[in-house]
């Protein structure tokens, strides 16, 4: 369900009506559909708080900012075709590239926090089996000892009694035996 947004116009200073703006979060494009189908779109975005922008021309599909486009592409006549084609290979030019460096930023940091949460997890799931080195769990996961010393220390900083034997020079869980010693 789309949230509504209080986008301020900046000649009045006063907030956009839902109807007055598109933006990317909140509306569907449609080109080319016909009544029934069109009808059926409108009324789910009406239940979902959803804009839908009827194309007119084609460049609307480039110009109107929406997370979706449905489009049948039978309504679409060959210089249209080609003008699209001709605008998203713009898209590609070296202007939009920090607009998809900094997507793709975001993708990889999120990829990198879940790979450090499941090697965590994993990390967790050896010290239950028994003692563990840290240059063994490096090397498994492809990381520096020092990441696998900072992913224990989170282990005990959410509260996992976590040792460390120096004559085995590895780290193991605390069990309730071990910490009356």
């Amino acid at each position: 369900m789309s949230k509504v947004r209080n986008l301020l116009n900046p000649m009045t200073g006063k907030p956009f009506a839902f109807d007055e703006y598109y933006a990317f979060d909140d509306t569907i494009q449609i080109f080319g559909l016909d009544t029934d189908i069109h009808a059926q779109i409108c009324n789910v975005a009406a239940q979902l708080n959803i804009k839908v922008y009827e194309c007119s021309i084609i460049e609307d599909l480039i110009a109107i900012p929406a997370f979706m486009a449905i489009v049948n592409p039978q309504e679409i006549s060959q210089e249209d075709a080609a003008l699209l084609f001709e605008l998203w290979q713009e898209h590609d030019s070296s202007e939009f590239k920090v607009k998809k460096t900094s997507a793709n930023r975001q993708e990889r940091i999120a990829r990198q926090c879940e790979e450090r949460i499941s090697r965590i997890l994993m990390i967790l799931k050896r010290l239950q089996k028994g003692p563990v080195k840290t240059r063994e769990l490096a090397k498994e996961f492809k990381v520096s000892v020092r990441t696998v010393q900072r992913d224990i220390r989170i282990l005990e900083r959410i509260g996992e009694p976590i040792g460390y034997d120096e004559q085995e020079k590895a780290f193991f869980l605390l069990t309730r035996e071990r910490l009356r010693e």
